[in-house]
């Protein structure tokens, strides 16, 4: 069998590998990557078509090491061969013009189907058997070269060893390129392709435009229509530079001018113009486009719509910032907590101990306002550093919008006139409540913040589906039935520009002092923890409005217990067993427990707290424990104790969310847990109240 010299030694070393002795030449990963560019890279530097198309066959044959490539093209009805490689056949044989129809490749040109068979003395379709049998192949795959829907050529593989899927997959995946490169040469000027019309490029979904020296459009593909919103009447005979910014035309032209001059260009990443003025994330290729004498008689356009990508990009690293932000959030606010609750615990104490006409009890109230809502502002960043709801419970939406309206009006000022649309027969949610009012007042202050000379805000509820397709455009979303909560307002809006950033953390257009960043990026954080979505219509002027999709829940509604508010701590007399780590909280802990008739014994650690129970003569009734300890966490600090005193009551105390501490091994459902910060009271009111329901005996 006799080899073209630049493929024999190629062709060699592969029958030599240990590959050769597999069913199949299997290609690496990156070949398919490699034959793309090669073959890109002939398109935008040759000149010539024939010689164009043999250092394409030459690609091929480097590329998949087959052992014969050959391109026709379709003249005059006819298929005429252009180029061969690998195997060396005599270019006056009987293949070199073939009617459409006769031989293998005409068959597929007529029926403009792919063909590949690993028996290929077998096929119906293969009429070159005498010549295969001599040659000793065994393989054939042929490929239809389709441009504008019609047949500019073919491609046909030929080897000894079967073909694989993956090769056939290599060079199917060019076919395309080579199809528009044929057509780009055989178009002579005045002649595009369907005469202006828009044209569909089997294979190519990307926007296809060919234009003149002048940079009028002569081909607008049908492509190019679903890109730009330009049906091809309104494009073919206009500046391409229609659909390119003002800011980005000098650019374009740069483009342009490469092209004319027979070079080709690639922009990774270009700014172009919808019909309805939106922008477009787009990647852009300029080759020249010849004639068949490869004269250049104007530009061929490529264009790649990113839209999708780049946003998908961009909540890739939203989502990326959320979690960065939420393990610094986790852990800063675990210890701003454990200052909060000292802050908290000591100004209730000394407030709870002045009369009512001391001057200073009025600044001690000042002190604890601050604290709680410093104690908010941790709220929010530990919504960040958590995975699921705290307490997620059955609700009617509508009663919790409820329940927050009479704090919303006293919020938003009377500036604004507030709306309340309630459907009837809304479906409940399981959602946390005070996320959810948490999600409610973001938003709130976020509409009044953008009305200030006053304005109208409209909260409604409602039963929504959200189909298919919607989740086709939103692809987080899965599709169900949905609750939604609407908050519309009508201020000052935001700009596409903004709107793709109000979501991050940190991130406000507020000044300096009146926003924190947090608000939205909190309500899209608790929004998605409850495997809800949010969508956002927003224009400059026109106001604003935040959906809010959460999923209908099965079971009826809990029923909520109202706050009890207690005017008295109520006291005991059992002996508490106190591990806490942080000196200041342990200290505060100490004395709200004693002024309240307990006996306290503390310790520092959970090693410490074992050798004082043990030591210890009398009962111990509850052990109050932080969950994070050096040496012995709370979890096996409890295990330990539970073995000592089977009935011992658990209260848990920590600065991370209740989530973070199910990741320490202490679930909400079998031990009781209180968040820090809290108060003198909170600590009571709970202690008192696992003391009061004490574990069943095992």
């Amino acid at each position: 069998m006799l080899r073209s010299p630049d493929t024999e030694s190629t062709k060699q070393v592969d029958v030599a590998s240990p590959e050769a002795a597999c069913v199949g030449r299997e290609l690496h990963p990156s070949t398919g990557l490699a034959l793309q560019a090669e073959i890109g890279r002939i398109l935008s530097e040759s000149v010539e078509l024939q010689g164009t198309l043999q250092a394409c066959a030459a690609a091929l044959v480097r590329n998949t090491h087959v052992a014969l490539a050959r391109i026709w093209i379709v003249q005059s009805g006819v298929l005429k061969l252009q180029a061969s490689a690998g195997l060396l056949i005599h270019d006056d044989d009987i293949r070199a013009i073939v009617p459409v129809g006769q031989f293998s490749i005409s068959h597929i040109a007529r029926t403009r189907t792919p063909v590949l068979t690993n028996s290929l003395l077998e096929h119906p379709h293969i009429h070159e058997k005498e010549w295969a049998r001599r040659e000793g192949m065994v393989a054939f795959a042929g490929f239809p070269l389709l441009s504008d829907d019609h047949l500019v050529g073919a491609i046909a593989i030929f080897d000894d060893k079967p073909i694989t899927n993956k090769t056939s997959d290599a060079i199917s995946a060019i076919a395309a390129e080579l199809a528009l490169a044929i057509r780009s040469y055989s178009l002579e000027p005045g002649c595009a392709p369907g005469n202006g019309a828009s044209a569909a490029v089997p294979g190519f979904e990307h926007a296809i435009v060919f234009t003149s020296p002048d940079d009028m459009v002569r081909f607008w593909s049908s492509g190019a229509e679903r890109l730009f919103g330009y049906a091809a009447a309104e494009m073919v005979g206009q500046p391409l530079d229609r659909v390119v910014p003002i800011e980005h035309r000098e650019e374009h032209r740069e483009m342009m001018r490469r092209a004319h001059a027979g070079q080709s260009a690639t922009r990774s990443e270009a700014i172009r113009l919808h019909k309805s003025g939106r922008t477009l994330d787009t990647r852009i290729t300029t080759s020249p486009w010849r004639d068949a004498f490869g004269a250049v008689i104007g530009g061929v356009t490529i264009v790649h719509d990113l839209t999708e990508f780049k946003r998908l990009q961009r909540e890739y690293l939203l989502s990326q910032k959320m979690e960065v932000f939420g393990r610094l959030a986790g852990g800063v606010a675990h210890d701003f907590n454990n200052l909060l609750t000292v802050i908290l615990g000591y100004s209730e104490i000394a407030i709870r101990r002045m009369p009512g006409h001391d001057p200073l009890r009025e600044l001690l109230c000042e002190i604890h306002k601050a604290g709680e809502k410093a104690s908010s502002l941790t709220r929010q960043l530990l919504a960040f550093s958590r995975n699921k709801a705290v307490e997620p419970k059955i609700l009617d939406l509508n009663a919790v919008v409820s329940d927050t309206e009479k704090m919303l009006r006293r919020l938003i000022g009377e500036d604004i006139l507030m709306t309340t649309i309630f459907a009837t027969k809304l479906k409940p949610i399981k959602v946390d409540p005070g996320q959810m009012q948490q999600v409610i007042l973001n938003l709130a202050v976020n509409a009044r913040d953008a009305m200030p000379q006053g304005g109208r805000l409209t909260i409604e509820t409602s039963n929504a589906v959200l189909d298919e397709a919607y989740a086709r455009r939103h692809p987080t979303v899965v599709p169900g039935n949905y609750v939604l909560l609407a908050i519309t307002d009508t201020g000052v809006g935001m700009s596409p520009a903004v709107q793709t950033h109000i979501f991050e953390p940190l991130f406000t257009t507020k000044g300096p002092g009146k926003g924190t960043g947090l608000g939205l990026a909190t309500v899209h954080t608790i929004v998605t923890q409850h495997g809800g979505h949010i969508d956002v219509e927003s224009q400059l002027g026109r106001g604003t409005s935040f959906k809010i999709y959460l999923p209908q829940a099965d079971a009826a509604c809990s029923r909520q217990a109202s706050d009890v508010n207690l005017r008295t701590i109520p006291r005991g007399k059992e002996t508490i067993l106190l591990v806490e780590d942080e000196d200041s909280v342990r200290a505060l802990a100490r004395q709200v427990l004693e002024l309240n008739g307990y006996t306290v014994l503390e310790a520092i650690n959970g090693d410490e707290a074992i050798s004082l129970a043990s030591q210890h003569g009398g009962p111990i009734h509850l052990l109050l424990s932080d969950v994070v300890l050096p040496n012995r966490g709370g979890r096996a600090l409890a295990d330990h104790m539970l073995c000592m005193i089977p009935n011992l009551c658990i209260l848990f105390l920590s600065g991370y969310t209740s989530d973070a501490v199910a990741r320490h091994g202490i679930a909400d459902t079998e031990f009781a847990f209180l968040q820090k910060p809290f108060g003198a009271a909170a600590l009571a009111q709970k202690v008192r109240e696992v003391l009061d329901h004490p574990p069943k005996a095992a």
